[in-house]
């Protein structure tokens, strides 16, 4: 089950901080995100947690995976030309935000990547746990 949408619901005021994991983030909508440039990895994370800050938990699970986003970008696209209900070209997808649980989801390894084409428009959120993609939804 998809674990933002609680979290959008309810806009909270800006408040920005420097982490020495994720970088300069924001918080907002009840999460926290970063705000990619142009020469960096080119795309969004987005942490759930309270005002306080991202956990060690999910610094330590972001840093676990941050190595490794081109193979989970891959192990995505796969995911998604798997889906027997719709006839999607994965090759032209790449990530455009990468989305860290709260620490329960945390400790299952739970990560969202949603990826989408050059051209934007339809997005595509493939969710992982432990490592395996488990979930798919196209919007």
């Amino acid at each position: 089950m998809w674990p933002f949408n609680e979290h959008f619901e309810k806009q909270s005021p800006t408040t920005t901080m420097t982490d020495p994991v994720f970088g300069s983030i924001q918080y907002e909508y009840n999460v926290w995100a970063t705000v990619p440039a142009l020469e960096s990895h080119g795309f969004r994370t987005v942490i759930v947690a309270s005002e306080a800050g991202p956990s060690e938990q999910q610094q330590t699970f972001y840093r676990s995976i941050s190595g490794r986003l081109p193979e989970i970008e891959t192990l995505a696209k796969k995911f998604i030309s798997n889906d027997p209900k719709k006839c999607i070209e994965s090759k032209g997808l790449s990530i455009i935000a990468i989305y860290v649980g709260d620490n329960t989801q945390v400790q299952r390894a739970w990560l969202g990547v949603e990826l989408t084409s050059e051209k934007g428009g339809d997005r595509h959120l493939v969710e992982f746990a432990q490592g395996i993609p488990f979930s798919y939804m196209y919007f």
